[in-house]
């Protein structure tokens, strides 16, 4: 590593920090912080979704599965335009007309407030252990053998990555997250492969 890659490195991440700083001041009410608003621009939404389903994990893993289970694993990618249509022009718009925070809300409301906890106990459960999975797959596959580092700064790597993103999503909620994914989104498409 040279010391522009270092340099581009510390760049990215103030810039994620910068947009949670930016977003926290610009954040007035709950739905504000939770909700974006309730006034995202569609093709950012669309963006950052494409941004959290498209981890380090699937970027790294999937051309070896194509490999592997080639015809599974391209009937799934056919089928994502049609799950992609189907969620977003018919349950994002019924879920909008609720006017609910969170899909746990509409558990609550139908099967009441044990079946809300549990769901939302399940939903931070499988979050927490795929977003350790992600990072540490970033930090140990990824970064590591990049930096030419030893191993042993796995550990720390993690915490870096973990404590830049909790910092400016605590900071910027749901605009901050959407907007970084949008970057993400448009450093990776444009990264040569």
């Amino acid at each position: 590593m040279k010391p522009l890659d270092w340099t581009v490195i510390a760049i990215y991440a103030a810039g994620m920090l910068a947009v949670g700083w930016y977003y926290a001041r610009r954040t007035a009410t709950t739905d504000d912080y939770l909700l974006g608003g309730r006034n995202m621009s569609p093709w950012k939404v669309g963006l950052s979704l494409f941004a959290t389903l498209v981890s380090t994990l699937t970027y790294l893993a999937l051309p070896g599965e194509m490999i592997k289970f080639g015809p599974m694993v391209l009937c799934q990618l056919i089928a994502l335009p049609f799950v992609a249509a189907v969620v977003g022009w018919l349950l994002i718009p019924f879920i909008m007309r609720l006017q609910v925070t969170s899909a746990y809300e509409i558990l609550e409301m139908r099967l009441g407030l044990s079946v809300r906890i549990l769901g939302a106990c399940f939903f931070l459960t499988l979050r927490l252990f795929w977003m350790s999975l992600v990072i540490f797959a970033t930090a140990d596959i990824v970064l590591v053998p990049i930096l030419g580092l030893s191993p042993s700064a796995v550990p720390w790597i993690c915490v870096v990555l973990g404590m830049v993103t909790v910092v400016y999503t605590s900071m910027g909620g749901l605009r901050a997250v959407v907007i970084t994914d949008v970057l993400q989104t448009l450093i990776l498409s444009a990264a040569p492969r």
